[in-house]
């Protein structure tokens, strides 16, 4: 799923979606990718040849989370900031290297698959986001017709579902598989 197709599904969570500008949807859902990020990341890898001594930044590069050759060693990589490219230690690799790197997801293509293991919370923290406003906005909307208000959660709880949700991010975190940390 797309971060488009994803912030269409979550519209269509609202019976009533007063809270309907584009831009401010799309600037929810950046914040929303940037949450995630922030608390839980993705985590990616990129394989290269043998031989490799340096190449470019993947796409969406954050950080180096790990470096292993094909015996799964250590193999020590550091980014060239001059350059843009990362640089491997050929004395310590054997055989082809996985590099495995946490993306800036609140950069992410609209037009770009997500990966899967983010679009449940991402897709959840982006509909408490837009409650928010909605919420407020369904107030206003009763207000103005001086009619009896529904039963609405007040703005507390709607902060809560907020920090409830970065602490199931923080809890699905990125974390390098033992695999990776024991060499």
């Amino acid at each position: 799923m797309t971060p488009l197709e994803l912030l269409e599904e979550v519209k269509g969570r609202f019976v009533v979606l007063y809270h309907n500008n584009d831009a401010a949807l799309r600037r929810l859902l950046r914040q929303s990718l940037g949450k995630y990020q922030d608390k839980a990341g993705v985590l990616l890898q990129t394989r290269y040849p043998a031989g490799t001594t340096e190449a470019e930044l993947p796409e969406l590069y954050l950080t180096i989370a790990e470096c292993q050759d094909e015996m799964l060693r250590h193999v020590p990589v550091f980014v060239d900031d001059a350059e843009g490219k990362l640089v491997f230690s050929p004395e310590a690799a054997s055989g082809p290297l996985t590099l495995y790197w946490l993306a800036r997801l609140r950069d992410w293509p609209d037009d770009r698959p997500l990966p899967y293991g983010c679009v449940g919370l991402v897709g959840d923290y982006l509909e408490a986001l837009i409650d928010i406003p909605n919420t407020s906005r369904t107030r206003d909307a009763y207000h103005g017709m001086d009619g009896p208000i529904p039963d609405l959660p007040s703005m507390q709880e709607l902060r809560a579902r907020l920090t409830e949700l970065e602490q199931q991010m923080e809890e699905s975190r990125a974390i390098l598989p033992v695999s990776l940390v024991i060499c």
